[in-house]
């Protein structure tokens, strides 16, 4: 995304990238300019999350590189590199854009000192490619009914034995020519050349020219096959005039000799069988279809190669961006398990604070405090209340005394008595003799029961007031 923008003094525009656009783009130059490197570096920070997927860095005394290497891809080496181990890796250099990181996708991983025969051997394998020294157009035809054969090869190895067997068997008159040479060590390989080259010069001069040629020995590691990828050698082969079938190795084993050759057969053994003519029609019909189909297929395999070639700067792989983000998945596998593990931890020292806190709060202590006052009070209690009620108990004594000095009582047990005037029924205390008539009844209350009387006079009190 690309936004433009006028500064304040001028309408001078500017194109400013967004990061991802930024990361892409870079992403792309790298991925353009650099299709395939060989690096080579100690491994470090080795990783193998739970996808398959290898992450680690290889560095040398100056610098170091991430790397990436894919399940599909490890999956097919044949150790376990560890920390420490010298490697050289084959793969293309790209942009983690979700990180911005600089990174190489490794492809192939080798130890370094094998690694450093086949690193040589791609550099000329690429050298003798791009002079057209593979193309199938110079492939030559083996011929339909060799009659003579030249065998170049030891003369103690089985190879040989393997060969001669198949023409006595197949064809016994097909006339064989067996050039000893030396297949592997010192010198090996510029006596391979020389019998090429003789091979070529000298084939017409021959009574019986020679019709194709076999080069073969058995199968070995790269370093017992070398002399089969000597530059000389492809060269030679590549120039000689006659068909050359390179045998060497077993099946699974490659060299020059076998890309430069006219056909590559897969052992000696099915090197004598295609120069060896069999009766059948059929077996001939089937051996010019493989060999057309061979050239058909070298044909549109370089003509594919140069289009994939083409259409790989324009058309990004699938493969690519499943590979980027099977690498974000993991990296957000690894932040969302850090992420959860910082989670827990910080659960967890919450959770301690607040146990603490909770403990410190806890309303346990202050019950504890109000049982100790509760229970003192409770002992304090029936002693105040004892001592509150015979307080009262006296206080009440005295003032029963004192009301029973002041009371009317008191009076009628000194001799006294309370009259009370019966008027309509009802008696109300007589205080004054005027107030009755005689006739009236009189109740006379005394300090022991009480009499009722009838008032038979009225006596006056002089006393007035």
């Amino acid at each position: 995304m690309r936004n433009k923008t006028a500064p304040a003094n001028g309408p001078v525009s500017r194109n400013v990238l967004a990061v991802s656009e930024l990361n892409r783009q870079a992403k792309r130059l790298l991925e353009g300019h650099f299709q395939q490197v060989w690096v080579q570096g100690e491994i470090s920070n080795l990783a193998r999350p739970q996808s398959g997927h290898w992450y680690f860095s290889l560095k040398d005394s100056k610098a170091q590189i991430r790397c990436a290497m894919f399940r599909n891809r490890n999956s097919l080496l044949r150790f376990k590199p560890k920390e420490g181990d010298e490697l050289i890796a084959r793969g293309r250099i790209s942009l983690y854009e979700g990180r911005g990181d600089f990174q190489l996708i490794v492809d192939n991983l080798q130890p370094a000192g094998a690694g450093a025969l086949q690193q040589q051997l791609e550099q000329l394998k690429e050298k003798l490619r791009q002079e057209g020294l593979f193309d199938a157009d110079s492939k030559q035809l083996l011929p339909e009914h060799p009659r003579h054969v030249a065998i170049v090869s030891s003369a103690s190895g089985a190879a040989l034995q393997d060969i001669l067997t198949v023409f006595k068997r197949r064809s016994p008159q097909v006339l064989l020519s067996v050039f000893p040479v030396s297949v592997q060590g010192v010198g090996s390989a510029e006596q391979l050349t020389r019998a090429i080259r003789a091979l070529s010069t000298n084939s017409a001069r021959l009574n019986l020219p020679i019709d194709a040629v076999i080069v073969a020995r058995g199968g070995g590691s790269m370093e017992d096959l070398w002399s089969f990828n000597s530059e000389s050698l492809a060269r030679a082969i590549y120039q000689c005039s006659l068909p050359v079938v390179s045998a060497v190795g077993h099946e699974t084993d490659f060299t020059l000799c076998d890309l430069v050759a006219d056909v590559r057969a897969p052992t000696p053994t099915a090197a004598a069988e295609l120069l060896s003519p069999d009766n059948s029609t059929l077996v001939r019909g089937l051996i010019q279809v493989a060999q057309r189909l061979q050239r058909i297929m070298l044909l549109r395999l370089d003509s594919a190669t140069k289009d994939l070639s083409q259409t790989r700067r324009l058309l990004r792989h699938p493969g690519r961006r499943l590979e980027e983000h099977s690498q974000r998945c993991d990296d957000l596998q690894q932040r969302l398990l850090r992420a959860m593990s910082a989670q827990l931890e910080g659960g967890r020292n919450l959770l301690g604070l607040n146990s603490a806190t909770l403990l410190a709060n806890s309303p346990q202590h202050a019950i504890e405090l109000a049982r100790e006052r509760l229970s003192a009070s409770q002992g304090r209690l029936a002693p105040a209340i004892n001592s509150a009620l015979n307080h009262r108990n006296a206080n009440l004594a005295h003032y029963a005394r004192m009301l029973h000095t002041v009371s009317p009582l008191a009076t009628l047990q000194r001799g006294y008595a309370i009259v009370e005037l019966e008027t309509g029924g009802e008696y109300s205390i007589l205080r004054d003799a005027k107030q009755a008539a005689p006739g009236q009844q009189v109740r006379a209350r005394l300090a022991q029961g009480q009499v009722l009387a009838e008032i038979t006079a009225i006596e006056a009190s002089d006393d007035q007031e």
